[in-house]
């Protein structure tokens, strides 16, 4: 079973609580019936590398998938 290195974003930074507020209430993501989840994980790798913040709390939080 191959597994990949999970790098979460710091909840508390305020640049991502507000995109997944703003992307969750947001009636036009559910009537289109958006990928979420592939939004949430397209804005998530793009902000893990410009946010230094974000990158701390990844590596101090870092988990494991499969």
């Amino acid at each position: 079973m191959k597994g990949r290195w999970v790098y979460p974003l710091d909840p508390d930074c305020s640049d991502v609580a507000e995109y997944t507020t703003a992307l969750c209430e947001d009636p036009m993501t559910s009537a289109m019936g958006a990928p979420v989840g592939d939004i949430l994980a397209a804005f998530e790798a793009k902000h893990r590398n410009e946010c230094k913040r974000c990158q701390q709390y990844g590596v101090e939080n870092v988990d494991t998938a499969y």
